[in-house]
């Protein structure tokens, strides 16, 4: 009787493992999406030189490249404060900088923030490794944000 207790013992705990692998798995697979995201588009919007932030360019590619990852987060973007310098796509925020003017010319640069959500249920709570919920509290737990900036663009 005593082995069959310890039989059913390790098979408990091999399946803790197993459930606490497979959650550090798709959190590390949600990150890396949300970088090939944030990358993809630092380089569009480097790429196009973008200077109207409601381009609508810009939202169909990111809208594109989302779901061609299989990245939705709608949900989100109705928590951000959008004006006339940010927008919000799929959950993606981008914010421009103050324009500066150095002899007759303008520069500006791009800030993009990615949101990876992850939801362990259990244990997600239990380590409550999140920063969402510190900044405002109408964002859920298990959210992180990638930033990232574009360099300087040019105008005349």
């Amino acid at each position: 009787m005593r082995d069959a207790f310890g039989g059913v013992f390790m098979v408990q705990l091999l399946l803790v493992f197993i459930i606490i692998y497979v959650g550090f798995i798709s959190i590390s697979l949600n990150y890396s999406r949300a970088f090939r995201i944030k990358n993809y588009v630092i380089d569009y919007i480097e790429e196009v030189e973008l200077s109207d932030i409601k381009n609508t360019d810009l939202s169909d590619n990111i809208s594109l490249q989302t779901k061609s990852y299989g990245y939705v987060n709608e949900s989100l973007c109705d928590r951000y404060d959008i004006d006339d310098s940010s927008t919000c796509v799929n959950g993606i925020y981008i914010k421009r900088s103050d324009k500066k003017n150095l002899y007759g010319v303008d520069h500006y640069y791009y800030t993009v923030y990615v949101p990876v959500v992850y939801n362990m249920g259990f244990l997600g709570s239990l380590l409550s490794l999140t920063n969402g919920s510190v900044k405002d509290p109408s964002i859920p737990d298990g959210t992180w944000y990638i930033g990232g900036e574009t360099r300087v663009i040019v105008r005349n």
